[in-house]
């Protein structure tokens, strides 16, 4: 009877541990999501500074600007010009690109839906010979300053 107990002992735990190994091979899944917004990287143009030497020459000067985005994305460049002078104003042009007069001094420009991607450029400032205009003697010596607003977004 000693014998048959332990057999009957055996079995119980030769089933109990083949309970154990099925259990441990049981396969089970999940998901893994991963979520990456729209970014933009803009490393926008340096501050330009022009020195008008000779009134009948012209001058030109660029920054260099990138913008990188794993979106489309909208583009919106604002000029606050050059104050009330408006023979300044109109000497003055903004590109980008070689685009001329891309930007009109205080004024707007705006590119919705740009691919995404990276562009490289030169943002350039162009100031037309004074001697030119009608009178040039208007623009008072001294030092102008425009503020130029670049507005990138994730659309």
């Amino acid at each position: 009877m000693k014998r048959f107990s332990v057999l009957i002992l055996a079995a119980t735990l030769l089933l109990a541990v083949s309970g154990l190994v099925m259990a441990v091979e049981k396969n089970g899944s999940f998901n893994v999501t991963i979520n990456v917004p729209g970014f933009v990287y803009v490393k926008a143009p340096a501050d330009l500074v022009l020195n008008i030497e000779k009134p009948e020459d012209e001058v030109r000067a660029f920054s260099p600007f990138v913008v990188s985005a794993n979106t489309n994305f909208s583009v919106v460049i604002e000029s606050k010009g050059f104050g009330d002078n408006n023979v300044l104003n109109e000497l003055i042009s903004y590109n980008i690109y070689g685009a001329n007069n891309l930007l009109p001094v205080g004024g707007t420009y705006t590119q919705n839906g740009v691919p995404a991607g990276t562009y490289r450029g030169n943002f350039e400032v162009v100031v037309k010979p004074f001697i030119n205009t009608d009178d040039w003697t208007t623009i008072g010596a001294g030092e102008y300053r425009d503020t130029i607003t670049f507005t990138i977004s994730a659309n």
